[in-house]
């Protein structure tokens, strides 16, 4: 009797568990442990989830929290996953609709309470930055990083903790700062969790927003090689290495490891997030053309002939129009016939740089260009510039 209650009660406890989707067979985003106190089948999706962030590609790291959420209502970590998958740190700032969705996350969170400190700790940090009150952007994003860095201290072993205080002191870096403190500040954290960590891709990633600039590129550069490796299925893992080999003294050597475009073209058609991997290596490639020499031209305007008939197919793929890389388009078409402008060194300095500017001028009221290309396009003609300058 004993047994055949026990046969019972294992059934229902099995009929009970929450189902949740299976994670995509072949896919792979880093590696990472986020330990949470929802339901343990929930575990391996909130890994994914918690890597999908890293890897910025929000559109999927918000469903995937949903997804949590409906087979484990109580879990108060995935309200807060929700609200990190709209708070697109160093990308935009967020409106006031996007910062309602976010407290209402997190008041969400506190109805069921999270059963670790740390995990409270998570939420209340990022309760700071959505907090309804009259404080501007940087100063939000300043008191969040204070806080992401408190919580570092407390749990000085949560990879995920330092990575994301990181990622929170570049995004509370303002515009007009030159001092790079803020890119050094962030790699003091990274630096010593790559050691550790070379597979976290959120510890890679970060690494490469932070080195984002001439004077810090080498400190990137094994970031940048290894991100595609250990997470090949994230699209912005593809286009993020562009950041650093494009950096002077860096392109010749790595341009040739950039084969996404010889496998993209006939992989991509029907695929929205293909599409974003090949239009970012085709962006990184375009990027790379300062090193072209006179004979390897041809090869590249054949690169832009097929970039442009290939966005051109992206952009009328189904759903496309509701995809948020909709809007790169029109800066994509512009982009790179620019850079093959600049770059040709067929051309005379003078003469790259007026038909860049033509080019940029024919849309400089378009809402993907922002001040310093419109300034660009508008200043004086570097022909009068150099003339100028000559020695008397």
């Amino acid at each position: 009797m004993k047994s055949h209650l026990a046969c019972l009660l294992a059934s229902f406890l099995v009929l009970a568990a929450p189902c949740v989707r299976a994670i995509p067979d072949g896919e792979h985003l880093g590696t990472l442990d986020f330990p949470v106190s929802c339901l343990p089948p929930t575990q391996a999706q909130f890994n994914r989830g918690v890597a999908l962030e890293h890897d910025f590609w929000y559109s999927e790291a918000k469903p995937q929290f949903e997804r949590i959420l409906k087979a484990d209502p109580a879990c108060a970590m995935a309200h807060w996953g929700v609200a990190m998958s709209v708070f697109h740190e160093i990308w935009n700032r967020p409106d006031d609709a996007t910062m309602a969705l976010g407290w209402r996350e997190l008041q969400a969170a506190k109805k069921h309470p999270a059963k670790s400190a740390r995990e409270r700790e998570y939420i209340a940090a990022l309760a700071i930055f959505y907090r309804p009150d009259d404080r501007d952007y940087l100063k939000r994003a300043a008191e969040y990083a204070a806080a992401m860095g408190a919580l570092y201290q407390h749990y000085p072993n949560d990879v995920d903790a330092g990575s994301f205080y990181a990622l929170a002191l570049l995004a509370a870096q303002s515009p007009s700062d030159t001092s790079l403190n803020a890119n050094r500040n962030a790699m003091a954290v990274l630096s010593p969790l790559f050691q550790k960590f070379p597979d976290h891709p959120g510890v890679v990633h970060y690494i490469i927003h932070a080195c984002d600039t001439p004077v810090l590129a080498s400190d990137g550069l094994a970031a940048a090689r290894h991100y595609g490796e250990i997470a090949p299925s994230g699209p912005h893992a593809v286009h993020m290495p562009g950041h650093i080999f494009c950096a002077p003294g860096y392109v010749a050597r790595r341009h040739r490891r950039q084969r996404c475009l010889g496998r993209g073209l006939a992989r991509c058609r029907g695929n929205i997030m293909k599409a974003v991997r090949w239009i970012s290596s085709t962006r990184m490639t375009s990027c790379c053309m300062p090193t072209c020499r006179p004979d390897r031209m041809p090869h590249a305007k054949e690169i832009l002939n097929e970039s442009a008939a290939m966005i051109d197919h992206f952009e009328h793929m189904p759903n496309m129009a509701e995809h948020y890389m909709s809007g790169m388009f029109p800066f994509y078409r512009t982009e790179f016939p620019t850079i093959f402008d600049l770059e040709d060194p067929r051309l005379g300095g003078c003469r790259r740089a007026r038909a860049s500017r033509r080019r940029i001028a024919r849309n400089s009221n378009a809402d993907f260009l922002d001040e310093d290309h419109r300034a660009w396009a508008s200043a004086p003609s570097s022909r009068s510039t150099r003339r100028s300058r000559r020695p008397r």
